[in-house]
């Protein structure tokens, strides 16, 4: 009794006809072994939270990378069709400026035409000019030859008669001054002077 403590004897009765005995020691035993189950199924529970955790963790980082994977794909697409529109939009100016240039290149070549046509034109209208001046002095030169003709021979019947040299003589008419010029329908254009016998015949 001095220590407080008295061994004792427990006599148990199992339902099941097997009877055992159980020392304080025994149950000290048995209490330990349950504190260290219990620790176990914590230590394991933990790690089963840990474990489940860490299958989270892994799931969601398999999600992020899952996600960043899509939004890569997403940009690598957004990225494709930006460039398509850019080629294409580049295309379409290419196209318009290759048209323009075609128009303005069809627009230099009308005005180019159009500019030598005016060129003909103004060249044909001073040929007609010069032609005609050509003409008018011809016929001014004839006109004043006509003139100093009559005014220097008036007492003779001066005539301008246009034929040919044998029909001429053949009619009884003699040169009088030599050929001004010739025709290109190679009839002479000559001075003649009218021989009175032949006008007036004797009897």
């Amino acid at each position: 009794m001095a220590s407080g403590r008295k061994q004792f004897v427990l006599h148990l009765d199992d339902p099941s006809g097997n009877s055992y005995i159980e020392s304080i020691d025994l149950t000290a035993e048995k209490k330990e072994e349950a504190n260290i189950k219990r620790e176990d199924i914590q230590h394991n529970s933990s790690l089963n939270c840990s474990s489940s955790s860490s299958r989270r963790s892994l799931r969601k980082n398999k999600e992020k990378i899952e996600e960043e994977e899509e939004t890569k794909q997403l940009l690598q697409q957004q990225q494709q069709q930006q460039q398509q529109q850019q080629q294409q939009q580049q295309q379409q100016q290419q196209q318009q400026q290759q048209q323009q240039q075609q128009q303005q290149q069809q627009q230099q070549q009308q005005q180019q035409q159009q500019q030598q046509q005016q060129q003909q034109q103004q060249q044909q209208q001073q040929q007609q000019q010069q032609q005609q001046q050509q003409q008018q002095q011809q016929q001014q030169q004839q006109q004043q030859q006509e003139q100093q003709i009559r005014s220097t021979d008036k007492g003779l019947t001066i005539r301008y008669f246009e034929r040919t040299r044998e029909q001429l003589h053949a009619m009884g008419f003699f040169e009088t001054q030599e050929e001004t010029e010739n025709s290109q329908t190679g009839v002479d254009r000559i001075l003649i002077q009218i021989n009175p016998e032949t006008l007036n015949p004797k009897p």
